[in-house]
């Protein structure tokens, strides 16, 4: 990787557009997120970006229309039995899922294939959902495994964050596409070697979806177009080497192939 693009990436991960705070009550455990100040123009940048690495989400950066769509797939995703709102001009009040972040159990290593079963089927469940602004099925845009909250005792992923969203005019199916895509590539740059096929596959396999599986793997494979694209793909996998990628990607499409009938 060219340095260039090293401290383009490191600028990417490094900006917080938005600060959280916990508070626990007697009646539930809500999370704040409240967006910085003069994050518009970051914001705007990075649509910049996305649009010079071919990426098909624009970040929302107008403060009110993020705070309604953060709200409104809140609660269009987890109905209205947990808690959503916008206690201020520039803030969102969430009810804390219980359970665990799925990244922690990435990093950690003991993320398992019943997990990532789990996300899977979550993504094919919230792709079902109708959402006018999208004009047909909902989709999230950046799914990555921090997005994912998992509750053990129910085996159940839950998708958070809806900080971006797809661009207008864009197929269902290719928003979808890019939804798993965003998945299996955080995936493939931070989990173990030995976990990487099992978790990938049951990934898959609970998302169960046979008509976009062949375009998912063909996306998975598909060299970057450029250097912004190439940086994008490697934010996107934690910066793992471009052949390892490449090696475990094409172990995932033979994976596949052998169990499809």
């Amino acid at each position: 990787m060219t340095r260039f693009a090293s401290t383009a990436g490191t600028l990417i991960d490094g900006i917080k557009i938005n600060e959280t705070q916990r508070i626990v009550s007697e009646e539930r455990t809500l999370w704040i997120k409240r967006r910085r100040a003069g994050t518009g123009q970051f914001l705007a940048c990075a649509n910049g970006f996305f649009r010079l690495a071919g990426a098909p989400v624009r970040a929302i950066g107008d403060t009110r229309t993020w705070q309604r769509w953060e709200i409104d797939c809140f609660r269009r995703l987890h109905g209205d039995q947990l808690h959503a709102s916008a206690p201020g001009p520039r803030s969102i009040a969430i009810e804390e899922i219980p359970g665990v972040n799925l990244t922690q159990y990435l990093d950690t290593g003991t993320i398992t294939e019943a997990m990532s079963a789990a996300a899977g089927r979550e993504l094919r469940r919230v792709h079902q959902c109708q959402c006018a602004e999208l004009s047909g099925p909902w989709s999230h845009g950046d799914p990555h495994v921090g997005n994912f909250i998992y509750t053990a005792d129910s085996d159940r992923a839950w998708i958070i964050d809806f900080e971006v969203m797809h661009c207008p005019g864009l197929e269902a199916r290719d928003r979808h596409i890019d939804d798993a895509l965003v998945f299996l590539q955080d995936m493939a740059g931070r989990i173990k070697s030995e976990l990487w096929l099992p978790c990938a596959r049951a990934f898959l396999e609970g998302y169960d979806h046979p008509t976009l599986l062949d375009a998912i793997l063909d996306r998975l494979q598909a060299p970057p177009a450029g250097l912004c694209a190439y940086l994008w793909r490697a934010v996107r996998t934690s910066y793992l080497p471009a052949a390892e990628f490449r090696g475990r990607v094409q172990a995932l499409r033979h994976e596949m192939a052998r169990r499809t009938p």
